[in-house]
C-alpha cells in the first residue's frame, strides 16, 4: 500500500473518531462514565431498579423536576374565535424589515380586541389584504394566561370571504421559512 492510502485511511479513521465522540457529549469531560449511562446500561441487572426509582423520584417531586434547567413545561396555548370590524391597523418592525401586523377587531360588545396577524409581505404573498373597516374571523391563539386581555395571535384569518393559513396547530409561523 502506498504512502498516499496510509494517510487517507488514518484520515477517515480520524473523522470517524471525531464524529463518534461528538455523539456522545459529556462522556469524556472527566474521565469518568456517567452514572446515569451505568445505571441503564444494558446488562447491568440493576439497570431496571435504577429507572423505576428515577421514575417514582419524579412522581413524587414534580416541583423539582419544573427545577431542571433547559427544560420547560409544555402546555397547550388556548385558542377562541375573534370576528368583527378592523378598527385600528399597525404594522410593527417596518424599519428592521419585520412588517408584522397587529389589528384591533371590534365586536361590537365591548373594547376591541389586539391579533397579531402576520407579517406583511407573507400577507401579499397569500393575498390576504387587510384594511381598516374589513370585516375579518378567524381563530387565534392565547399565550398570555396571567392577562384576561392577552394579544391574540391569529391561526387563520377570513378577511372579506378570503381564508388565509397564518400558523400551524402548535402556534408555529407558517412564513418562518421566508418566502420572498
Amino acid at each position: 500500500m502506498k504512502a498516499e492510502h496510509w494517510i487517507v485511511s488514518a484520515g477517515m479513521v480520524f473523522s470517524f473518531g471525531v464524529i463518534g465522540a461528538a455523539m456522545v457529549p459529556g462522556f469524556f469531560e472527566d474521565g469518568a462514565i456517567p452514572t446515569q449511562a451505568v445505571a441503564t446500561a444494558p446488562g447491568n441487572p440493576d439497570a431496571r431498579l435504577a429507572v423505576q426509582g428515577a421514575i417514582q423520584g419524579a412522581a413524587q417531586a414534580p416541583e423539582a423536576n419544573a427545577m431542571i434547567p433547559g427544560l420547560v413545561p409544555f402546555s397547550r396555548a388556548t385558542s377562541e374565535r375573534f370576528q368583527g370590524k378592523v378598527v385600528r391597523m399597525v404594522s410593527w418592525g417596518n424599519d428592521t424589515g419585520w412588517g408584522q401586523i397587529h389589528i384591533w377587531v371590534d365586536n361590537g360588545s365591548g373594547p376591541s380586541r389586539e391579533v397579531s396577524v402576520a407579517p406583511d409581505w407573507y400577507l401579499k404573498h397569500l393575498g390576504c389584504r387587510i384594511e381598516e373597516n374589513s370585516r375579518v374571523r378567524g381563530v387565534a391563539f392565547k399565550f398570555g394566561k396571567a392577562r384576561p386581555d392577552a394579544e391574540l395571535y391569529a391561526k387563520g384569518i377570513t378577511v372579506d370571504g378570503k381564508s388565509c393559513r397564518l400558523r400551524n396547530d402548535e402556534g408555529f409561523a407558517l412564513w418562518s421559512n421566508r418566502l420572498r
